[in-house]
């Protein structure tokens, strides 16, 4: 009897021993470690079970509005219709994606609608960068991705990349803290028409997400014409912020008189918080220029108002003469308001316009200062 009541006492506290062991996680290789006591020894006895190295660092989340299919041999899933696939702050938006559990990678590319014509094109978003494109390649591990006819919009520049390469900042094997986009075949411009009527084609750009954008050896295109205005490199600040920066010209011209011609190309100076500057200038073929400076100034409920100097010489060329005119005008516009909450009874405003040589009609093509 008292051998019975032994063994039994032995058994109580063996399994309270056991229950009080907690697993433990070793961080230096990503493994589960749990440790059990030996009855015959005074060191515990480890087993260690380790944690696979492909897996996710969150849950997937996909789904889609018209059917799903799992592919049971390739460990697939094939999402049609609104398809969505979710992984932390990354969204992938088409009508087809395959998305595979082995390799968590996802293709995504439209699907033919109910007249056969192909709807539902990527959309791919990361945080605070976003993607269309006619068809996509994301590895969810590696956090990287290769996207075709891509086209993102970065600052008040819009870039269009024929093979795309992106590459997330926050990926769990390095050290890199930054988005990177790099484009082949990529043209960088201000036009936002899907298909842009002017811009500077690069065989290759690297972008920095609302840093700076790098482009090799490029030249200007219009109309999907090449140029002779060629650049060997070029750097573009892209920001969503206020910052000095070059501005792109949001016009191009052709004239009997003046050539081909480039308007309001120039660089953006943020003064302070209540006034920024615009320097400006117009460039032809055949010699005529411009130049102006442009200043915003606002206080908020209290005032705002504007400076405009402007200066042009225009080169006119006489077909059959040898002679060349030159047409000099210069140009002062001021206007101030007072905003209407400033003071109830009194109010200041007004606008000085000063041309010489009819410099509006002469520099500016719309009706309005034509007439």
């Amino acid at each position: 009897m008292l051998i019975r009541i032994y063994i039994l006492l032995s058994c109580i506290f063996v399994c309270s021993t056991l229950g009080a062991q907690i697993p433990t996680r070793s961080p230096a290789n990503d493994s589960l470690r749990i440790t059990f006591p030996d009855s015959l020894r005074e060191q515990p006895v480890s087993f260690t079970y380790e944690v696979s190295p492909d897996s996710l660092e969150a849950e997937v989340d996909y789904g889609a509005n018209d059917s799903m299919r799992f592919d049971n041999a390739r460990s697939e899933w094939h999402l049609y219709g609104d398809a969505t696939v979710k992984y932390l702050t990354l969204t992938l938006i088409a009508d087809y994606i395959v998305f595979s559990l082995d390799s968590n990678i996802a293709i995504a590319q439209g699907y033919p609608d109910s007249i056969g014509r192909m709807a539902g094109f990527p959309q791919f978003s990361d945080g605070g960068q976003a993607f269309t494109a006619k068809r996509l390649r994301y590895n969810f591990r590696s956090q990287k991705g290769i996207i075709y006819d891509a086209r993102t919009e970065q600052g008040d520049l819009f870039i269009h990349g024929a093979r795309t390469k992106y590459v997330g900042g926050s990926t769990s094997d390095s050290t890199q803290v930054d988005d990177y986009i790099y484009n082949t075949g990529a043209l960088i411009t201000t036009c936002d028409a899907e298909v842009p009527h002017y811009g500077i084609r690069s065989r290759k750009i690297k972008t920095i997400p609302n840093k700076l954008a790098i482009i090799g050896p490029s030249n200007l295109e219009i109309h999907g014409v090449p140029t002779i205005l060629w650049l060997p490199f070029g750097f573009f600040p892209v920001s969503s912020s206020r910052r000095s920066g070059l501005i792109f010209p949001k016009d191009y011209e052709y004239s009997d008189t003046w050539g081909f011609g480039l308007r309001d190309i120039g660089y953006f100076i943020p003064i302070s918080e209540h006034m920024d500057a615009k320097v400006l200038g117009d460039i032809y073929f055949n010699g005529s220029w411009g130049l102006s400076l442009l200043s915003n100034y606002r206080k908020r409920y209290q005032y705002n108002g504007s400076i405009n100097l402007g200066y042009s010489n225009r080169r006119n060329e006489i077909p059959g003469e040898l002679d060349i005119q030159s047409q000099k005008s210069f140009s002062i516009r001021v206007s101030h308001n007072q905003d209407a909450k400033a003071h109830p009874y009194r109010r200041l405003g007004g606008s000085i316009n000063i041309q010489t040589n009819d410099y509006q009609s002469l520099n500016r093509n719309d009706a309005n200062s034509v007439l």
